[in-house]
């Protein structure tokens, strides 16, 4: 049959398959990448991120304020004082000059070996030697160093012909260790080489020239190995000592840095912290990390990531087999970790809360009045003239003023959640505002002592359990804080910062005011709020850190879900229940038969391993009941013999 031009199919229409499937693969795997980039814990992360960002910049600025930035010129000040004075340490120099003068402790003492003594170290210290100390500490004391910068420089040059001192010693105490190691080698070999004769049953002659061979290399009094390890010993002490008077040179230079690092820690923490956090296009002349951020480039393990918490010997039964649990959950509640800077047990991120608190107003801010050449003013009598210091009528003077001359504090243009909440970016310590009085917490659980819980069993009748499992009256600080979220003032709403800052102004003008109630709203909603407890559960210093226990060993939930309807979340009320359908499609899966504990029962998940609840009262090291109600629980049966009439397990029942 010929060959002719026709295909099997038609051309044109596989062109326009071939168009058509190729458009849709192009769409799909764009929207793939969408999808993957549009995750919910993404956003999550980026929004837990932008929230540590923003509080760690507003915690920084209480740093800078007038009291801090002079403590810490002081500081500053003294540091510099301590490194350029001529005084501190002259003892210290003379006391170390002599001790180089005195070598009688290198040398041979009466009934030790001839070889043992460190005489290498006596030989380096010659005239040549000391003269370098001596020079430096010459031209540190009587020096014509005037700049404080000169005088710092003659210091440290002292402070170097100490060190190089000893460390020429410990050159010296070196080469002594090192042909140490060699004798004991060559002691090991023949005491291992004997140990071999006597196995295989060698001759006497044999064994006793390896015996004799021993003993030399031990007792030779000259080059024995004993002999060079009492010289190690007199040159290492020698040397310690040595070290120990040149340390005490700088130790004042030591002391003052450790002041200034302490009023400057915060603010280093902090600023690393921000470093950390901080994510843009550019980093200075580089790219930066929100590149990495963006669609499809975030597919290739980009800065945000989900996180896996594997427990040891924590199984989980699939019914078919126990499985090694792992979580993550810490991929969304990024913030469970946080704590106050420097306070490693408190909460940096509570959970959210309404707080009633009492601000005392603060006196009017007064100023000088100045003649017209600059000068103060003064009355007949002498005394500087006074007036009125008048809030500027810009925003951000009213802001200033509120800061400087009023209360103490500076609100955000905008919230961390909502644009229009008044929040608190800014405390002044020992201001008015540090300390506002907490005189009602909203909607807060009562809290019982370990006390208060053993006195109610001993009554012989009291009213239904008063012990709730409650996180939100504890951690509930006095005074406001960053982040805090001004709803009320005297009982009207406030919606805007710079409503507020005005009124809380004008309220300073008016004598007649003395104390403003104030309604907060203190905290984040989950997942960004801190486990409350980081002493008991979750932190480093905790018996339950997050790294070994993780999560669902308590909580329960599908641990590997990173998806809030996957995660098997249990609603504590019917409100909670429709919220979570409406803003995150959550559903009851009964698919998945370890569900979460609702927070009322999340405290029966400690008798997992707590089994005799004694564990669980309060202690010496947790004077806070670890779990309250299943100890008043516990407590209850065993007071009223519940287990007389009822089956329970861990009771016989009736005697």
């Amino acid at each position: 049959m010929p060959a002719t031009d026709k295909t099997v199919r038609d051309i044109n229409k596989t062109h326009v398959v071939f168009a058509v499937t190729s458009v849709i693969l192009v769409l799909s795997t764009v929207w793939m990448f969408w999808k993957d980039h549009d995750r919910p814990w993404k956003q999550y992360q980026k929004e837990a991120r932008a929230i540590d960002l923003k509080v760690s910049e507003w915690r920084l600025m209480e740093t800078q304020t007038a009291d801090i930035l002079s403590r810490l010129s002081e500081a500053k000040v003294a540091l510099d004082n301590a490194r350029a004075s001529k005084t501190e340490g002259v003892g210290v120099v003379e006391e170390f000059i002599d001790f180089l003068g005195d070598t009688k402790s290198l040398e041979v003492v009466e009934g030790d070996p001839s070889g043992s003594g460190a005489m290498e170290l006596a030989e380096l210290i010659d005239d040549s030697f000391v003269e370098a100390i001596v020079s430096a500490r010459d031209e540190w004391v009587n020096g014509a160093a005037t700049e404080i910068s000169e005088q710092i420089i003659a210091r440290d040059e002292v402070a170097s012909a100490l060190s190089e001192a000893v460390r020429l010693l410990k050159a010296k105490e070196d080469k002594i260790l090192s042909d140490t190691k060699f004798k004991r080698a060559n002691r090991d070999e023949v005491a291992s080489q004997l140990g071999i004769a006597f196995d295989a049953g060698a001759s006497d002659e044999e064994k006793a020239v390896l015996e004799n061979k021993l003993a030399d290399l031990l007792g030779d009094p000259d080059v024995g190995l004993n002999a060079y390890e009492l010289k190690f010993e007199k040159a290492t002490r020698f040397r310690r000592q040595l070290a120990g008077i040149g340390s005490k040179f700088q130790a004042s230079v030591r002391d003052a840095q450790k002041a200034l690092d302490a009023v400057n820690s915060d603010k280093v923490r902090l600023n690393d912290a921000i470093n950390t956090n901080h994510s843009g296009l550019w980093e200075g002349k580089w790219l930066g990390k929100a590149w990495l951020e963006l669609p499809i480039l975030d597919a290739f393990n980009g800065p945000l990531d989900i996180e896996n918490l594997w427990s040891d010997d924590l199984e989980q039964d699939y019914n078919f087999k126990k499985v090694r649990r792992f979580d993550r959950c810490t991929t969304c509640h990024q913030m469970m970790e946080k704590s106050v800077p420097g306070q490693a047990i408190e909460p940096g991120f509570v959970s959210e809360r309404m707080i009633e608190v009492i601000l005392q107003v603060p006196s009017v801010a007064m100023q000088s009045v100045k003649n017209s050449d600059g000068t103060d003013k003064v009355d007949s009598e002498g005394n500087p003239e006074s007036e009125l210091l008048v809030p500027g009528t810009t925003p951000e003077a009213r802001q200033q003023h509120l800061a400087e001359h009023g209360y103490g504090l500076r609100f955000s243009p905008t919230g961390l959640y909502s644009p229009d909440d008044v929040t608190v970016s800014f405390v002044a310590p020992n201001s008015v505002a540090k300390k506002a009085a907490v005189v009602e917490m909203l909607n807060l659980d009562e809290e019982f002592t370990g006390e208060e819980i053993l006195k109610s069993l001993l009554q012989t009748q009291n009213e239904s359990s008063p012990i709730k499992n409650s996180t939100l009256a504890r951690h509930t600080r006095s005074g406001l804080e960053v982040g805090d979220v001004i709803v009320s003032i005297d009982g009207d709403r406030v919606s805007s910062p710079d409503v507020v800052a005005a009124r809380l102004l004008n309220v300073q003008q008016d004598s007649t005011r003395t104390e403003l109630k104030i309604v907060i709203r203190r905290g984040m909603g989950h997942p960004f709020a801190s486990h409350p407890r980081l002493d008991l559960f979750v932190g480093s210093l905790s018996p339950h850190k997050v790294s070994d226990f993780a999560c669902t060993i308590c909580h329960e939930g599908q641990g590997s879900a990173t998806e809030f309807k996957w995660a098997s979340h249990m609603p504590d009320s019917e409100l909670d229940r429709k919220r979570w359908m409406e803003e995150h499609g959550w559903f009851d899966n009964h698919h998945w038969i370890y569900p979460q504990h609702p927070k009322r029962f999340i405290e029966s998940t400690c008798l997992k391993c707590h089994h005799n609840v004694t564990e669980l009262e309060p202690s010496l090291r947790f004077p806070e009941a670890p779990a309250p109600k299943v100890v008043r629980g516990y407590n209850t049966i065993r007071k009223f013999g519940c287990y007389g009439c009822h089956e329970m397990n861990g009771y016989a029942g009736a005697d």
